[in-house]
């Protein structure tokens, strides 16, 4: 195991640079290599021997990417639902209400 831990730390500087180049954001980007770093921890058991760690690091910080961004979707779709709840506006009808009311 302490092979495997040598080995991600010196993988840590290269995963911070992709992680940055997904987020465009530094804070985020050390987020995410937490996230990708404390789930290959918690794999590494179930990682085949003869796969290397490095591309499997890598496929694993874009997926959690990808699935933190699908969730932050979610939860502003969710959030706006009730704006899809109003009626439509219709352009013409605020337009004689505003010379209406300037009139």
């Amino acid at each position: 195991m302490s092979g495997k831990f040598d080995q991600l730390t010196e993988i840590t500087p290269a995963l911070r640079r992709y992680a940055y180049s997904l987020t465009g954001n530094q804070q985020r980007a050390d987020d995410l290599v937490q996230d990708c770093l404390e789930r290959a921890l918690r794999k590494l058991r179930f990682k085949r021997a003869s796969a290397p760690l490095r591309p499997w690091l890598f496929r694993m910080m874009r997926n959690i990417h990808i699935d933190t961004w699908r969730k932050g979707r979610r939860e502003i779709d969710h959030s706006m639902k009730w704006v899809r709840s109003l009626p439509k506006l219709n352009a013409r009808a605020i337009a004689a209400s505003c010379r209406n009311l300037c009139a």
